[in-house]
């Protein structure tokens, strides 16, 4: 039975993730440019950079930006979220926390209430976004060729992952 939970949850997940939010950013008019860049750009950052930190992170994981979510996988970066599905949601109950209420947010919470094994990272994570200063709204392309150090400090992160 528990694993027909699981399963479940997984097919809502990416339902919500390979659908319902694609269809909604197509729709969606965009709030700021597409940045029209390949992780084979951002690879040609200088290394050290926020935009080479990037290139290798998408690189490592087989994936490509996705238009106008680009910042989405600069979040995964600098707050240290794997993606997977456990992570994807932890990471917008930490939005959440910082002030972002979008349907992808909300979304994706729904799937979260499905999994009350981890309420608890999830409560710690929207405790966490709620102390953070508000990162969900900066311009992160302009920030691509600033340091990755630089850019974790002055966000105050501590990411957990490696590039």
């Amino acid at each position: 039975m528990k694993k027909l939970i699981v399963k479940t949850r997984e097919i809502i997940f990416y339902f919500l993730v390979e659908i319902v939010i694609p269809s909604y950013v197509k729709l969606r008019p965009p709030k700021k440019p597409r940045w029209n860049l390949s992780v084979q750009d951002l690879l040609a950052f200088p290394k050290d950079t926020l935009g080479n930190a990037l290139g290798l992170f998408l690189q490592k994981r087989n994936l490509k930006p996705i238009p106008n979510s680009e910042e989405h996988d600069v979040l995964h970066l600098i707050l240290g979220y794997k993606t997977e599905v456990e992570d994807e949601i932890r990471m917008q109950f930490f939005l959440l926390g910082n002030g972002k209420i979008t349907l992808s947010v909300l979304g994706t919470m729904v799937v979260g209430l499905l999994m009350p094994e981890v309420w608890g990272k999830f409560i710690r994570d929207f405790k966490r976004g709620a102390t953070s200063p508000i990162i969900y709204n900066i311009n992160f392309k302009k920030r691509l060729n600033r340091p990755i150090d630089e850019v974790l400090l002055y966000l105050n992160t501590n990411p957990t992952l490696s590039l």
